[in-house]
């Protein structure tokens, strides 16, 4: 199974489990930067998967890659996300193959700022590429549940998906929201004073 993190990785873990899965799961992630945060994350993937006896497969960590099969796309985020699934993904089941795993799945669909139906696509073409099996399952439904376990468990939570884009989007998301915020407040305010002046 691939995985993108830590926090995304608990839902997915418990629910395939359940489901009788034998999992492992591979960090493979060059989407993401600087280097400290990728480190961060599979960091936490690992204290994870110590606690609750699951393997991990750490990818070298090779940031070329993205930048040249995915940075082209930069301003283009849908396609760029796509570019980024397929290449993680592929890697994956290339490496699934080899090793003798017989299927692959990944917990990209825990975020609901993910593109669902692009990762189901990466991920069916890439299993079907090398002969295996895509166990696809839509987690968004258990977002909120991740976030309470992971924070019960006290576990680094990310604020941007990984890559350098996705960190200026994030920044400009939350300076958006908070201006939202200013607005709201500023409007009720002045509702609130012109009802006292009625």
């Amino acid at each position: 199974m691939h995985a993108c993190c830590g926090p995304c990785t608990i839902e997915p873990a418990y629910l395939l489990r359940e489901e009788g899965h034998d999992l492992s799961f591979a960090f493979f992630n060059p989407n993401i930067a600087p280097f400290e945060e990728h480190q961060k994350r599979v960091s936490e993937l690992k204290n994870f998967c110590e606690r609750e006896g699951f393997r991990v497969i750490e990818f070298p960590y090779e940031q070329s890659l993205w930048e040249e099969s995915v940075a082209p796309y930069a301003h283009h985020k849908a396609k760029r996300c796509k570019a980024c699934y397929d290449l993680r993904l592929n890697a994956c089941a290339v490496y699934a193959k080899n090793q003798g795993f017989d299927a692959l799945s990944t917990t990209l669909t825990v975020s609901p700022y993910q593109y669902i139906q692009s990762i189901k696509s990466s991920l069916k073409k890439a299993a079907e590429s090398v002969g295996i099996q895509a166990i696809f399952r839509d987690f968004t439904p258990y977002y909120e549940d991740s976030v309470r376990d992971s924070r019960a468990l006290v576990m680094y939570r990310q604020n941007y998906c990984g890559c350098r884009f996705s960190a200026v989007e994030a920044g400009f998301d939350r300076v958006r929201a908070k201006h939202e915020r200013h607005l709201d407040k500023a409007q009720a305010y002045a509702e609130k004073s012109l009802s006292q002046l009625s």
